[in-house]
């Protein structure tokens, strides 16, 4: 949901089957979320919700948290129970 505070209204900025993790891109323009077994984009003009990355065949269980690290990139954590480290980076088409 999305306030806004011109007018005093909620709206439904996107709906999916498990969205959580919310997270507001740096210019504010954009909200990632993690959606089931995807990281979404969801823009905040339209709400447009435009997948980024599919997790598909890793438990969904497993991915928990998003966030941006202070230079603005996306950064999500997985617990597989192991201490493993992995990053990745992404190139926006």
């Amino acid at each position: 949901m999305l306030f806004t505070f011109a007018t005093n209204t909620w709206q439904e900025l996107a709906s999916g089957t498990n969205l959580g993790w919310e997270s507001w891109s740096r210019d504010s323009k954009f909200v990632y979320a993690l959606d089931g077994d995807s990281l979404v984009r969801i823009a905040i003009a339209d709400h447009r919700k435009e997948p980024i990355i599919s997790f598909q065949g890793l438990a969904a269980s497993a991915w928990f948290g998003l966030g941006l690290t202070p230079d603005g990139r996306l950064f999500t954590t997985r617990n597989t129970s192991i201490q493993e480290i992995y990053a990745f980076d992404l190139e926006y088409k």
